[in-house]
């Protein structure tokens, strides 16, 4: 900027040194005062933006913990879920046939939950005379195996035989070839005891017709 003086007349011989020294104090007023505005209107578009950040952070911050209660709040209810139908979920890869498995999926066998199991660390649990049933031809690459099978297994905490059966499908991949398989086990040993238990009275009740009807036919002859 220039700091100038204008008179009505001609001034040859110039300004005198007081004079020149107010006008160099004016004009370091008028760059003091600029300079300021310039500092003040610095600031406030520095808080302007840091606001912004703060206000950003806070609403990720918010939308961050509202995502993990919603995820907290569907795993409660996954947890629920599985535990009234007594039903455990499992996926495993085809790959590295390591398995991503519930907490009830571990209960029901009677296993420590973790996050590090594989298909193999399940297989001692299951009846010799059932492992026929098991996955194994579903890990290998004719992936023929029956997805659905009913077996017994040893409960690895308490030695009990339960009753498991098991439902899954694959996932593919966009060739078609199978990638993971997700499924479920669920307990059925109450529904197979009962099946059970109602098969035999029907035997008994057979049973107990043909000698009704053998004593008939003998008092008939």
């Amino acid at each position: 900027g220039t700091v100038c003086v204008v008179d009505t007349k001609p001034r040859p011989e110039g300004l005198t040194p007081a004079q020149t020294e107010c006008l160099e104090a004016l004009a370091r007023r008028a760059m003091t005062q600029l300079e300021l505005r310039r500092d003040a209107a610095e600031k406030r578009a520095m808080v302007a933006e840091q606001k912004i950040a703060v206000d950003v952070s806070v609403a990720r911050a918010i939308e961050t913990e509202r995502l993990a209660a919603l995820l907290k709040a569907s795993e409660a209810r996954l947890r629920l879920a599985q535990q009234i139908g007594d039903i455990g979920s499992f996926e495993i890869d085809m790959q590295s046939e390591k398995m991503q498995v519930t907490e009830w999926f571990c209960r029901l066998l009677g296993m420590p939950y973790r996050t590090d199991y594989k298909y193999s660390d399940f297989l001692p649990l299951v009846f010799a005379q059932d492992r026929a049933k098991m996955l194994d031809g579903a890990l290998r690459a004719d992936r023929s195996q029956n997805l659905f099978a009913e077996y017994r297994i040893k409960r690895a905490d308490t030695g009990e035989t339960r009753w498991i059966a098991r439902h899954a499908e694959y996932v593919r991949d966009e060739a078609g070839l199978p990638q993971r398989l997700v499924g479920t086990l669920r307990d059925i040993t109450e529904q197979k005891t009962a099946n059970e238990e109602q098969a035999m009275l029907h035997h008994e009740l057979s049973h107990r017709m043909k000698n009704t009807m053998a004593l008939v036919q003998a008092i008939a002859r």
